[in-house]
C-alpha cells in the first residue's frame, strides 16, 4: 500500500475512532469490568473502522465490491449494504460526483440505529411510577406485587404501566426516588446461578439405608466388601476384601489399584466365581 494511502487510512481511522464510535460499541466497552472482554471489544471496533476505510480506499482504487468482500472475507450483501449506506454526493470542479465515505457511512448507522430503539417511558407512566414509589415506601411493597395488584384490579390502563423488570431496571438506574436498600427482598435473593459438578461421584445407595433384618446376621447372601491399602507409597498391594455377614467367610483377593474401575473389575469376576461355587457356600 502507497504511503499516502497508509497515513490516509491512519487519519481516517483515528477520527472516525474517536468522533463516529458506535453508541452501542461504546456502551459494552464502557461497561465492560472484564480487561480481556474490553480489549477484545476494542479490537473489534479498530477492524470495523478499518473494514470500513479499507471500502473507501478500494473504491477509490476502482475495485469491484465482489473483489472487495473478498478481500475482507465478508459476504458481498454487507459490503453492498455499507456502500448504500455510505453513498453521498459531493462537488468535485463544479460537478456532482457520487462517492462512498466512510464517515458518511458510520454517521448514517448511528442515526439509523438510535432511531430503531424504544425510549423510556418513564415520563408517560409517571402516574404508575408514583403509585409504585408509593406502594414500597409506605407499605413495603415489592415491584411485583404493585404490578399484580395494578392489573388484577384495572387502576392503569396496560399501556399507561411497565412491567416489572422494567421497574427494576429503573430502579438501578437511579430514575425512581426508591433504591435497592428499599427493597430487603431483593438484597437477600442470591443472584449467582447455581453450579452443577459434570463429574459428581455417584455413590449409590448409602449403607445405613439398609434394612434392619441384614443387621441380625440371620439371612445368607449379604456381603461387605472393602479395600486394603499398603503404606500408600505406590508401590503397596491394594487388597479387595469381601465378607459374608451371615457365615463371616471372607474372600481376599489382590487388586491392580483401589480405583472404582479395579474394584468393579474384581466384582464382575467374584460373581462368577459365587456362581460357580454357590452349592458350596450354601453348604456351610
Amino acid at each position: 500500500m502507497p504511503a499516502m494511502c497508509t497515513a490516509l487510512l491512519l487519519m481516517k481511522m483515528y477520527s472516525l475512532a474517536h468522533d463516529q464510535l458506535s453508541w452501542k460499541l461504546q456502551h459494552k466497552i464502557m461497561k465492560s469490568q472484564n480487561h480481556i472482554q474490553r480489549q477484545l471489544l476494542l479490537q473489534l471496533f479498530r477492524s470495523l473502522v478499518k473494514a470500513l476505510i479499507i471500502i473507501e480506499l478500494r473504491l477509490k482504487d476502482g475495485l469491484s465490491p465482489y473483489k472487495i468482500a473478498k478481500e475482507l472475507e465478508r459476504p458481498i450483501n454487507t459490503i453492498l449494504n455499507e456502500i448504500r449506506r455510505g453513498t453521498t454526493t459531493q462537488i468535485k470542479q463544479n460537478k456532482l460526483i457520487v462517492v462512498y465515505l466512510a464517515d458518511t457511512g458510520n454517521a448514517t448507522y448511528n442515526k439509523n440505529r438510535q432511531n430503531s430503539c424504544r425510549t423510556f417511558k418513564r415520563l408517560e407512566c409517571s402516574k404508575f411510577i408514583n403509585y409504585v414509589v408509593n406502594k414500597i415506601k409506605q407499605e413495603s411493597w415489592s415491584p411485583d406485587a404493585c404490578v399484580g395488584r395494578a392489573l388484577e384490579h384495572s387502576q392503569f390502563d396496560r399501556s399507561e404501566m411497565v412491567c416489572t423488570k422494567t421497574l427494576y431496571n429503573y430502579i438501578d438506574l437511579g430514575l425512581l426516588e426508591i433504591k435497592n436498600v428499599d427493597l430487603p427482598l431483593k438484597l437477600r435473593r442470591n443472584t449467582k446461578p447455581s453450579r452443577v459438578k459434570k463429574h459428581k461421584k455417584k455413590l449409590g445407595k448409602s449403607i445405613e439405608e439398609r434394612s434392619d433384618s441384614i443387621d441380625s446376621r440371620e439371612e445368607f447372601g449379604h456381603w461387605e466388601i472393602d479395600t486394603v491399602v499398603g503404606q500408600k507409597s505406590g508401590n503397596d498391594c491394594v487388597l479387595l476384601t469381601i465378607v459374608e455377614r451371615q457365615t463371616r467367610n471372607a474372600i481376599v483377593r489382590q487388586i491392580a489399584s483401589k480405583t472404582a474401575d479395579a474394584v468393579i473389575k474384581s466384582s464382575h469376576v467374584f460373581a462368577l466365581y459365587m456362581v460357580s461355587n454357590s452349592a458350596r457356600y450354601l453348604k456351610q
